[in-house]
């Protein structure tokens, strides 16, 4: 009897290895996702590493590693690493969309924002990715408008045709071409009839057109997105050529 119970035993074995082997149980699904665990247990935080997870889309250990660093508990942190925990923060909220997810995102962005300098000859990586951070929370809104046009020195500096975000993963794709679409909406919610220039045209539209050019010379002959073609045929309702 116990040999038959003994050899019982044995073949539950192999069959429960069998099984667990043919289901490739893994904390992450194929698509590189989190594959459901919301509460990742990570205990050593880094910036690489949360980079890492949001290229990947694991947008949940991502999170983790960068909330750990912006807690800071054990005060390890340089604030150059909290300040790009926060855009991290702040992609991520982007990324993985949801409710209000530009305004959280912006808090987060916020957070990030160092003293500006509007008449520096150099931005870093840190307020590039801060600063358009900002500007994609809150590009379309009037009553935004305003206060990003103070960041407009840095989106100047940006290259329409080289610059893109390093960590761009499909969910988040920002370059050049985006950034200035983006400063030409800025634009056009900036109008308000001035003309400094007495051309008889508003100075802010001018300036628009002049992003959106940008844009449409560096597609290069390519199709026009829909959000350029949309703006293209507003600017020209206003009058203006291309």
């Amino acid at each position: 009897m116990r040999r038959y119970l003994f050899f019982g035993l044995i073949l539950l074995f192999s069959f429960l290895v069998a099984c667990n082997e043919g289901t490739g149980f893994s904390s992450q699904d194929d698509s590189g996702n989190d594959g459901g665990d919301t509460n990742p247990n990570v205990t050593t935080y880094s910036i690489s590493s949360g980079w890492a997870h949001f290229d990947a889309k694991r947008y949940n250990y991502a999170i983790a590693n960068f909330e750990g660093i912006i807690k800071n508990e054990d005060g390890n942190f340089t604030s150059d690493e909290i300040r790009e925990a926060n855009i991290g923060m702040g992609m991520c909220t982007l990324a993985m969309k949801g409710d209000d997810y530009r305004n959280k995102a912006g808090i987060y962005f916020s957070a990030a924002a160092d003293t500006f300098d509007s008449e520096s000859e150099y931005y870093s990586d840190l307020d590039n990715w801060t600063y358009v951070g900002l500007l994609t929370c809150g590009y379309d809104q009037k009553n935004k408008a305003s206060s990003l046009y103070k960041y407009y020195p840095l989106y100047q500096k940006i290259d329409v045709r080289t610059w893109s975000f390093s960590h761009n993963n499909g969910d988040i794709v920002l370059d050049g071409k985006t950034v200035h679409t983006m400063c030409a909406q800025m634009f056009i919610n900036l109008s308000n009839g001035t003309d400094e220039d007495g051309n008889g045209k508003d100075d802010a539209l001018e300036k628009a057109v002049s992003e959106l050019k940008s844009v449409i010379d560096a597609l290069d002959g390519q199709a026009l997105p829909d959000n350029v073609k949309r703006l293209k045929e507003f600017l020209e309702e206003k009058g203006f050529s291309f």
